[in-house]
């Protein structure tokens, strides 16, 4: 099946860096798209992100600036398809502007990548991690019996059950194992990143700040909502 290239997958450091040079030198993204990882238009996800046409230069510097902070959040998702749910918890953590890293591992195909993402997590500076999966959903378990960090799960509604099947699998941990669940779906996810800021903020007099005014423009809205029903 033909498909035309529609984002450019970046898997390290340097390959960021590179692609920013030829960005600048005026390389077109076709040219990129076919000497790089790429995928189906309308798809998008990977460790540490997918760059689509237009506006390439301040995605790709964005990307290297963010590979040269050290990650404190850690995002992992059972499944490339669950991107475009926990896309909602990436975007809580640019927002705030919080160094994270994204993957896929999971807890059924390769339970050994996420006992080793988890085991390592503390050690590589990570304080937070989310975990988002669908059917099934002990990625976020899996990865709480292996760290001694938060771990905050979100419950992706990708079976026929719409998402009943991994509320329950990332809710009903065993005592002395927690994971702090959020609502199933991309309000879950958003909650997601919120929380992770809120746990990080606890040390952090910048984040906390950015926290507080973020609060404050969410009731200025409802504000600005009441006023325009007045005229209805």
């Amino acid at each position: 099946m033909e498909w035309r290239a529609s984002h450019i997958l970046i898997k390290e450091r340097g390959q960021a860096q590179e692609l920013l040079r030829k960005v600048k030198q005026g390389a077109r993204f076709e040219t990129l798209a076919r000497d790089y990882s790429t995928c189906p238009s309308k798809s998008k996800g990977g460790d540490l992100g997918w760059f689509g046409e237009g506006k390439m230069v301040p995605q790709f510097e964005a990307a290297v600036k963010r590979m040269e902070i050290s990650p404190v959040v850690f995002v992992v998702m059972g499944s490339i398809s669950d991107l475009a749910v926990m896309d909602e918890a990436v975007a809580i953590l640019k927002k705030f502007d919080i160094p994270h890293e994204i993957t896929v591992a999971s807890a059924h195909r390769n339970p050994a990548r996420v006992i080793q993402i988890a085991s390592n997590a503390g050690k590589n500076g990570i304080k937070v991690i989310i975990a988002g999966a669908g059917h099934a959903a002990h990625l976020a378990g899996v990865i709480a019996a292996h760290t001694i960090l938060p771990v905050i799960g979100v419950p992706i509604d990708s079976s026929c059950l719409q998402g009943i099947d991994s509320l329950f699998s990332t809710l009903q941990m065993p005592p002395g194992i927690p994971v702090a669940t959020m609502a199933v779906g991309k309000s879950g996810a958003k909650n997601a990143g919120i929380l992770a800021a809120q746990m990080l903020a606890l040390v952090d007099p910048r984040l906390s700040k950015i926290l507080d005014n973020y609060k404050k423009e969410m009731a200025l809205q409802v504000e600005k909502k009441a006023e325009e029903l007045k005229a209805y």
